[in-house]
């Protein structure tokens, strides 16, 4: 949904729609959902005017709050043998009791948790959505990112450094660091954990957090981060 700001009617209208529509999404397998798979759910939640799919239910909220709304992105996240946490920022407060609203929603999966680790883990993973929230990543890792994004990124910083007159040599060496810097950027697993006590000189990476943190857990499996997913009020989608 949009941005809008809610009387006292239509924010109660507005969140039981959010919150049933999270149970609907539960009630059926899948990943990634975009508008119209969203719409084409059962619903699940009170009766709308009687209605059978998300897209009747939210139709006959518009009716009753005069405001437009429409499911944009959808995630249901399961990680088998693992957990999921999720991250609210600036938390709202809402009409329904037990949801939470923010300007931004971070869910992350890990996998390869054992059982006697589960509480520590999810307290990991929390945090991992925390630093999601704050560092915005793109991407997992490197191999996530397409050869297609990865050679448009090479193509636009080494026409950066020839604009500063730099040799062909030189340019070369230069793409390959700040190619490094663009990883660091945009790659999860890449980039250095915000989320600690502020007494460290050298954060560690995401990535070695995980081994550390593995060990730590006595995991027989790399403790993996299998998914994550962040959604950010007002944000444009493909």
């Amino acid at each position: 949904s949009g941005g809008t700001s809610w009387g006292t009617a239509s924010n109660i209208a507005h969140d039981q729609v959010a919150c049933s529509l999270l149970e609907s999404q539960n009630s059926e397998s899948g990943s990634v959902m975009d508008t119209s798979s969203l719409e084409s759910l059962s619903w699940t939640g009170d009766s709308k005017e009687g209605s059978n799919t998300v897209k009747e239910a939210v139709a006959a909220a518009v009716l009753q709050v005069r405001e437009n709304i429409f499911p944009r992105r959808g995630v249901r996240l399961h990680v088998p043998n693992g957990v999921v946490a999720g991250y609210v920022h600036n938390v709202l407060k809402t009409e329904v009791e037990d949801v939470k609203m923010g300007a931004i929603g971070v869910l992350v999966g890990l996998s390869g948790v054992p059982v006697s680790a589960k509480k520590d883990a999810h307290e990991l993973a929390y945090k991992i959505a925390m630093h999601v929230a704050a560092a915005k990543p793109e991407f997992l890792s490197r191999e996530d990112i397409s050869e297609e994004q990865r050679q448009a990124q090479e193509n636009l910083l080494t026409e950066i450094a020839k604009s500063e007159g730099k040799p062909e040599k030189v340019v070369a060496k230069m793409v390959q660091g700040r190619m490094q810097k663009y990883f660091q950027d945009t790659c999860l697993l890449d980039q250095t954990y915000l989320i600690h006590s502020g007494e460290e000189t050298n954060p560690p990476t995401i990535k070695k957090l995980l081994k550390s943190e593995g060990e730590k857990m006595s995991c027989s499996e790399p403790l993996e981060i299998a998914a994550f997913h962040c959604f950010r009020l007002g944000e444009k989608t493909n």
